[in-house]
């Protein structure tokens, strides 16, 4: 958590102001800084939206998935009255911005679509990690349907170019 108080430092945005968090899945690497060590949310007035499919998952994970998960994460969002689940995608969240279920490296992972008046922004989460992840046969460990993945990694790479979408790598070190 401490990048992430350092990120939000630099952009000079307090906690308090952010009011909608999308989290693609429930990895500790994503889920991790959401609460507090005292257990409370970190953004106390923000609309927290996760895939049910996701949240399932990570409150039961298979014993050899269950260590990627924030397992205190889940259990804290699950009672949270600011939890948004989302469920029938592709589902507008706000004004521009939709969440899209793709899955593959977690049950439940979101890809994120944000519209702006003359270009998009893909959020693609773990699907697409680094540029180097745009060959769809490099698939990580961690990725838990190595098939699906191939398979959504293609297609967003393609749609992506086809609609000159801007792609946010986001554990890139070059890019992120």
């Amino acid at each position: 958590t401490g990048g992430l108080d350092r990120a939000l430092d630099l952009l000079g945005w307090e906690a308090g102001s952010i009011t909608h968090l999308i989290l693609t899945h429930l990895h500790v690497d994503h889920a991790g800084g959401v609460f507090t060590q005292q257990n409370r949310p970190r953004f106390p007035v923000a609309d927290v939206i996760v895939s049910a499919r996701e949240l399932s998952y990570a409150l039961d994970p298979h014993p050899l998935r269950g260590p990627v998960y924030d397992g205190r994460a889940a259990r804290l969002l699950a009672s949270s009255d600011r939890l948004r689940t989302v469920g029938h995608l592709p589902e507008l969240i706000l004004p521009g911005v939709e969440v899209r279920l793709l899955g593959g490296h977690s049950p439940g992972q979101l890809g994120v679509v944000i519209h702006g008046a003359s270009q998009s922004l893909l959020v693609p989460g773990d699907v697409l990690p680094t540029r180097a992840h745009r060959r769809p046969r490099w698939v990580l460990s961690y990725d838990q349907d190595p098939s699906r993945v191939y398979e959504i990694r293609r297609s967003l790479v393609q749609r992506a170019r086809a609609l000159s979408w801007l792609v946010h790598f986001g554990h890139d070190p070059l890019v992120a």
